[in-house]
């Protein structure tokens, strides 16, 4: 399973199901949450705060990769247009739009 993960991550091919999707979204929701702690601890008076912005910027990289192939291949799935991913790029309705994708079944 796990090498189903990281195999499919950076994959834009083929369809996600709705477990595989959800794997990826609980995934981004726990390491958005990491990066959140980690900008609590900004303090420009101190090194430490530039290996902290170096450390979320890494995690929202590797986070945000492997979510819009899945919801590439979730759209591909559902058999709507892969042009719809344009709205992650939105910051308040992206977050809804994923929500959506892992509720809606294939009917």
């Amino acid at each position: 399973m796990l090498k189903k993960i990281f195999y499919y991550g950076f994959n834009l091919t083929g369809k996600a199901n709705r477990s595989e999707f959800a794997i990826y979204f609980v995934i981004e929701l726990v390491l958005l949450l990491v990066a959140l702690e980690l900008s609590t601890r900004i303090n420009h008076s101190d090194f430490r705060t530039y290996i902290n912005l170096f450390y979320i910027d890494l995690i929202l990289l590797v986070v945000t990769t492997p979510t819009l192939s899945a919801t590439t291949r979730r759209l591909r799935y559902l058999n709507l247009s892969t042009n719809l991913i344009l709205i992650s790029f939105i910051p308040f309705i992206s977050s809804f739009f994923r929500l959506f994708l892992l509720i809606k079944s294939k009917k």
